[in-house]
């Protein structure tokens, strides 16, 4: 996935972005390591509902930080 700082500079594209990079990141982490060594740190208060609810399903390895949860 390709993405221009530009476009993600729109906040739905940055909480698309976002979503994407966790997974991706997870995916990544799971098949080469361990996901219980993952600390994905993460204010969530410019996801959209949708984003959020996407990363909520499978969150191993984020930290939602702020008044995140």
């Amino acid at each position: 996935m390709r993405v221009h700082i530009a476009t993600i500079r729109k906040r739905a594209c940055w909480s698309n972005y976002v979503a994407e990079l966790v997974s991706n990141v997870q995916h990544a982490v799971r098949k080469h390591s361990d996901i219980s060594k993952l600390r994905f740190l993460l204010y969530s208060s410019q996801l959209l509902p949708e984003d959020r609810a996407r990363i909520e399903k499978d969150d191993a390895g984020v930290v939602w930080l702020g008044n995140s949860q």
